[in-house]
């Protein structure tokens, strides 16, 4: 199940006494003591008006959407076990740029509010609509529950930065005019870029907010000699629903290193929802 965060349970202890004076409130109003006394329909509605109620008296920056979307999808019979075999899955270390795939990981991505469909790499083309419904996520990838997970870089409210060599980004970004973007998204929100570990090949990513009007394009700066490294920006933008400055009409394999720090943090998450705040380093 999930990894333990005494930050975490602090925030949820504090939440959930909150939230128990309305939660009973609304039993008394239904003439029971407890949410086992009523179908499981209206335990999942009452709930759900519980945790939205209390959000949106004592939180008043929550995201209400985000909270709607992601307690339903906890709720869903298969969300749970998804997360089980991802948290099993992402252990390992894996390749910097390795692409996401499997109806599981799926599941999970979506359940946390990110719209996945699948992506056939051979053609380089997204087989449907990107959905965060998981049922519908269900349905897309029923008939190759191993496919490729594929979401839409121009639609996404966050870029996504990746590289295989940290100490080489850095010098990169400084250096190389085609990274103009990536400075700039640091630059704006006055954030440094990731420190140098010290020593060659330690992977590194960053989750970077999206803001209205930016035209920033997808780059990939691929080194193929064995000292030296790679980076890539997952980025884009759309201009009347076209998406411009990406690849594959926009559509791209979901970067494991995103799924990754989404199972392992799920407060990642919240940059599928939000545009703004500054690079926030994932790995």
């Amino acid at each position: 199940m999930f990894k333990p965060d005494p930050l975490a349970d602090k925030a949820g202890e504090i939440f959930f006494a909150k939230a128990a004076p309305r939660l009973e409130a609304l039993l008394k109003k239904y003439e029971v003591s407890d949410p086992s006394e009523l179908s499981p329909a209206l335990q999942r509605q009452l709930l759900q008006s519980t945790v939205l109620e209390t959000a949106a008296v004592n939180f008043p920056e929550t995201n209400l959407e985000m909270v709607k979307h992601q307690f339903r999808s906890f709720l869903h019979s298969v969300f749970l076990s998804a997360m089980d075999r991802m948290m099993v899955s992402c252990r390992g270390q894996s390749d910097a740029f390795e692409m996401t795939r499997g109806i599981y990981a799926a599941v999970v991505l979506a359940g946390f509010g990110l719209p996945v469909a699948p992506f056939d790499l051979q053609a380089t083309r997204i087989l449907a609509k990107p959905s965060n419904d998981i049922d519908t996520v269900l349905d897309l990838f029923s008939r190759d529950k191993g496919a490729y997970v594929g979401y839409s870089t121009c639609e996404a409210p966050f870029y996504l930065l990746l590289t295989d060599c940290v100490g080489s980004m850095r010098h990169l970004v400084a250096a190389d005019r085609r990274l103009s973007g990536v400075k700039k998204l640091f630059a704006r929100s006055n954030k440094p870029l990731p420190p140098d570990p010290g020593e060659s090949f330690v992977h590194g990513s960053a989750i970077i907010a999206r803001q209205p009007g930016d035209t920033i394009s997808t780059v990939a700066l691929i080194d193929p000699r064995p000292t030296g490294g790679s980076v890539m920006l997952y980025a884009g933008w759309q201009v009347k629903g076209e998406p411009c400055g990406a690849p594959n009409e926009g559509h791209i394999p979901v970067p494991r290193q995103l799924l990754r720090a989404v199972v392992f943090d799920p407060t990642v998450s919240f940059s599928f929802w939000d545009t703004d705040g500054g690079p926030k380093l994932i790995n």
